[in-house]
């Protein structure tokens, strides 16, 4: 475990090579909006299929925390993109998480989830039909039949 002075050093360090980097991308005009096309594309995706056909989305990036502005992380969390950043868990752990959630994702969308989340909304509605039906029966019958 390190020092506290060389945490410092090191995090100073990071956010100098980090303010390089930026200005790296500002000279060559990566930051500019028809430069972030795959942000856009995200974005584009999830407004135009994820309502009928819900699938996972990854923003996979070396250099996004480092490169981009907030106004295109913002894009990219509007989109429902989890960010998955290279090189950082190895090949086979992206490979895993990327598979688990396209495994959970089919789970959640499938034909027998759907059913019984629609039973369970209609055995809840039912349920709740029932009470009031029975509520008004009974305040029906306390009229007819009052108490003396």
């Amino acid at each position: 475990m390190a020092s506290p002075s060389k945490a410092e050093e090191i995090e100073t360090k990071v956010a100098k090579e980090a303010e390089r980097l930026r200005k790296t991308a500002a000279d060559i005009g990566a930051m500019q909006e028809g430069n972030l096309a795959g942000i856009m594309l995200l974005e584009n995706i999830a407004r135009d299929f994820k309502q009928r056909t819900p699938f996972p989305m990854y923003a996979y990036t070396s250099k996004g925390p480092y490169l981009l502005r907030e106004s295109a992380c913002d894009h990219v969390v509007k989109s429902g993109a989890k960010v998955l950043f290279k090189n950082r868990l190895g090949r086979q752990i992206e490979k895993m998480l990327i598979c688990e959630d396209i495994d959970t994702c089919k789970r959640e969308h499938s034909l027998r989830a759907k059913l019984a989340r629609y039973l369970w909304t209609v055995l809840v509605t039912c349920g709740l039909l029932s009470a009031l039906l029975g509520a008004k029966i009974g305040f029906a019958l306390e009229r007819l039949f009052p108490n003396k």
